[in-house]
C-alpha cells in the first residue's frame, strides 16, 4: 500500500511540471501576441509597386565640359608639339504626359575645339546642334503600338574654315576649266560654311512599335513617312581629286527638299544600377521626290542614312568616361560616309532634374 501511494505521489508531480510548462508557454505566447506556430514563419516581403509616370511636365537639364591634353617632344614617329581638345556639352528635355498622350523635346549641344601639332590655330573637330519635338500617343489598350509626329532641327554653330600647314591651290569650280584657282594661306582659316549651315530641317509622321520596355533595354520603332529642308548659304565642302596633286577641289553645297519613306530604331538601356548606359539609333530615309537634278546619284544612292551608336561608364558621380560613334551619310552633301569616333572623359553636372 505505501508504494502504490508513493507511485502516485510521483505521477501527480510530473502531471503537476507539465501542466506549468504548458501554462509558461502559453503565457509567453500571449505576451509576443502571437500564436506558437507563427513565430517560426517569417512574414513574407511585399512586393514594391512600380512607380507610375505622373501626368504634367517633366523638365531635366545638364551641362558638361571635356578636356583632354598631350605634349610630346623627340618622339620616334611623333611630331613635336601639344595637342589639345576643349569641349562643351549640353542635354536637355521638356516632356509633357497627359493619359496617352505625350509631348516630348530635346535638345542636344556638343561644341570641341581641337589644336594638333603643326596647326598653330585651333580646329572644330565637333559641332552640333540639335533640337527635337514630337507627339505621341499610345493606344490604351495595346500601349505597344502608338502614332507619333515630329520635327528635328539640327545644324553646326560656327562657321567651317580649313585649315592647312602650306599654301594650296584651291579650285572652286572643277567642271570649269577656265576659271581661275584660288589660293588658301598656310596657318590660316580658309572658310568653307557659315555659321548655322548647313542646316536640316526635318518632319516626320508615322506608326509607332514600343514591343520591349525595360530600365535595362527598351525598343522604339517609327515607321512612316518624312521630309527634309536643306539650307547650305552656298557654301562648300572638300571633293579631293586625287590624281590633280597640289590642288584641293571643292563642291559647292545647294539647297533642296526631299520627301520619302523613312525608318527609324531607337535601342537605349541601363544596367549595373545605372553604371553603364547605351544606345543605338538608327535613321533610313528612301527619297522618292527631291527638287533639284541629282545627276548620277539616283536609286538607292539617295538614301539618307544616320546611325549612331553610344556607351557610357559612370566613373563618379558627376564623372563619365564616353564613347560616341556617329556614321551619317547624306548623298546630295557629301556622298562619302561622314564617320566620327569620340572617346571622351567628362565632367557632367544636372542643373535640373
Amino acid at each position: 500500500m505505501r508504494a502504490s501511494a508513493s507511485r502516485r505521489r510521483i505521477w501527480a508531480s510530473v502531471l503537476s511540471i507539465a501542466l506549468l510548462g504548458a501554462a509558461a508557454a502559453e503565457a509567453r505566447a500571449d505576451d509576443a501576441g502571437v500564436l506558437p506556430d507563427e513565430i517560426v514563419k517569417k512574414p513574407k516581403k511585399k512586393k514594391k509597386a512600380k512607380k507610375k509616370l505622373q501626368d504634367g511636365w517633366h523638365p531635366s537639364l545638364s551641362a558638361g565640359f571635356t578636356f583632354a591634353f598631350s605634349q610630346s617632344q623627340g618622339v620616334v614617329g611623333v611630331q613635336d608639339g601639344i595637342s589639345m581638345a576643349l569641349g562643351l556639352l549640353a542635354n536637355g528635355a521638356l516632356v509633357y504626359r497627359k493619359g496617352p498622350h505625350s509631348w516630348i523635346s530635346t535638345l542636344g549641344v556638343v561644341h570641341t575645339q581641337s589644336k594638333t601639332p603643326g596647326i598653330d590655330l585651333f580646329i572644330k573637330s565637333a559641332d552640333q546642334f540639335q533640337l527635337t519635338s514630337y507627339y505621341q500617343y499610345r493606344f490604351p489598350r495595346l500601349k505597344m503600338l502608338g502614332i507619333v509626329a515630329g520635327a528635328k532641327f539640327s545644324t553646326a554653330l560656327l562657321p567651317g574654315s580649313l585649315i592647312l600647314a602650306e599654301d594650296t591651290a584651291i579650285d572652286k569650280t572643277p567642271e570649269d576649266p577656265t576659271d581661275f584657282y584660288d589660293m588658301a594661306e598656310a596657318q590660316k582659316a580658309y572658310r568653307l560654311t557659315n555659321a548655322f549651315a548647313p542646316a536640316l530641317f526635318k518632319q516626320f509622321v508615322g506608326g509607332l512599335l514600343k514591343p520591349y520596355v525595360r530600365k535595362w533595354l527598351t525598343i522604339d520603332i517609327r515607321l512612316g513617312f518624312g521630309s527634309v529642308e536643306v539650307w547650305t548659304q552656298d557654301g562648300y565642302v572638300l571633293d579631293d581629286n586625287e590624281d590633280t596633286e597640289g590642288i584641293l577641289e571643292l563642291k559647292q553645297l545647294r539647297d533642296y527638299q526631299q520627301v520619302g519613306g523613312e525608318v527609324q530604331v531607337n535601342i537605349t538601356g541601363t544596367a549595373f544600377n545605372k553604371l553603364l548606359t547605351y544606345g543605338f539609333f538608327a535613321e533610313v530615309m528612301f527619297p522618292f521626290y527631291t527638287t533639284i537634278d541629282t545627276g548620277n546619284i539616283t536609286g538607292a544612292k539617295l538614301i539618307n542614312t544616320e546611325l549612331k551608336l553610344a556607351l557610357g561608364i559612370k566613373l563618379w558621380k558627376w564623372v563619365s568616361l564616353n564613347y560616341a560613334l556617329a556614321l551619317v551619310r547624306v548623298p546630295l552633301i557629301q556622298e562619302d560616309w561622314q564617320v566620327t569616333n569620340t572617346l571622351l572623359v567628362t565632367v557632367k553636372a544636372n542643373i535640373v532634374k
